[in-house]
Formats: structure tokens, C-alpha cells, sequence
């Protein structure tokens, strides 16, 4: 539950979608190592994952990937040429979708990582 800024009205969210950019990450081309990255962010979460499936594009080319989860979905887009990748984290059901981030800095190591937070579905 969230306080409407506007109204000070209570507002339930069906659920936080989260956007994480990383620039100069590594392993973006290993669809193998990106996969498991995704799953341990998606468990890290508190999500259940239901299924995986990740395509690299080949030769130097990224990957892209999506981890469906009882909660939603964690989704993401590598751009090894611009050493880069877009990653979304959607889960309700309680689950914390900003505990992805150390297991996604962790496994990628990037030198900058960029945020944001949306609450989605205003259900009120």
C-alpha cells in the first residue's frame, strides 16, 4: 500500500516493476552465465520461476533472455557493442524486486548502474 501524493488517499499496486541499465558489464554474449545471473536475481527476489528462455544472437552479438516467475517476469536485452544491457524486473505477490540489483551488479560487474522504480496497476 502507497499514499497517493495528490489525494493522500491510500492506493494498492498490483505490483513494482523495476528498470536496471548497466554500462560496461561484463559476460554479455554468454547466454549460459546471463541465464543463471537471471535466475539467481530472479530467486534473490523471492519469486518462484516457472520457466527460462535465452537466445544469444551469435558471434559477438548480445543476448536477449526472459525468466517467467509466479510473480511476473525478469526480462533482459545485452548490447555487447556498447557494452550494455537492459534488464526488467516485474514481480507482485510481496515479492522485493530491488534485491535483484546485488546479484545483477555482482554477476556483471558494471561500472555504472542506473534505476528506476515503477509502482504498476493502481488498483484503489
Amino acid at each position: 500500500m502507497a499514499i497517493c501524493p495528490r489525494s493522500g488517499a491510500s492506493v494498492h499496486y498490483v505490483g513494482q516493476h523495476l528498470h536496471i541499465d548497466i554500462y560496461g558489464a561484463s559476460h554479455l554474449t554468454d547466454a549460459n552465465y546471463i541465464q543463471k545471473a537471471c535466475e539467481e536475481a530472479s530467486i534473490a527476489t523471492g519469486a518462484t520461476i516457472l520457466a527460462s528462455n535465452f537466445h544469444h544472437f551469435g558471434g559477438e552479438y548480445g543476448v536477449t533472455g526472459v525468466v517467467l516467475l509466479s510473480s511476473s517476469h525478469l526480462s533482459i536485452h545485452t548490447w555487447s557493442e556498447f557494452n550494455m544491457a537492459c534488464i526488467d524486473v516485474f514481480v507482485c505477490d510481496g515479492d522485493d524486486p530491488m534485491l535483484a540489483i546485488p546479484v545483477i551488479e555482482k554477476r556483471f560487474n558494471p561500472n555504472r548502474t542506473v534505476i528506476n522504480l515503477y509502482k504498476r496497476g493502481d488498483v484503489t
